[in-house]
């Protein structure tokens, strides 16, 4: 009995572990990272080729893997200009969030992280690979939790 009921426990625990969802949104590829809950450290997890798709058919996408991953909050990358405005990318970012948290509800939280050329810092550090875009998205994650 006593092992029965520790078994459900963990599996209870499992169920209510929230982890983290980095987003590097770009208008070709969007880049992805995750934390597993209680960790400090961000790694990629893939790119989404997003070429001429619609913001409701990403969003559903992410959406999948959200759930998949049981992930509690999604960090998006917040790209402005060099005066502080949204960039054009940013302007498109924002109606895909949008359509992301209409789809999620209130039970997921969504949160911007300033970036500046997180591709271009990943390429220094990296080179240049097919996951590019998602080691971009690591360090947005990874800036998140680093606060």
């Amino acid at each position: 009995m006593y092992f029965a009921l520790v078994a459900l426990l963990f599996i209870i625990e499992k169920s209510l572990i929230m982890n983290f969802l980095g987003i590097d949104y770009g208008t070709k590829r969007i880049g992805l990272a995750v934390a597993r809950e209680g960790s400090t450290l961000a790694t990629p997890l893939t790119v989404l080729d997003v070429a001429g798709k619609s913001p409701k058919s990403i969003a559903e996408i992410v959406a999948t893997i959200v759930r998949t991953e049981k992930i509690g909050t999604v960090v998006v990358g917040e790209s402005k200009d060099f005066s502080g405005i949204d960039n054009l990318v940013m302007k498109k970012a924002r109606v895909f969030v949008s359509v992301l948290a209409a789809l999620l509800g209130e039970t997921i939280l969504i949160v911007f992280e300033p970036e500046f050329f997180t591709t271009r810092q990943a390429e220094r550090i990296q080179g240049d690979h097919p996951l590019i875009d998602a080691s971009a998205a690591a360090l947005i994650l990874q800036s998140y939790l680093n606060r």
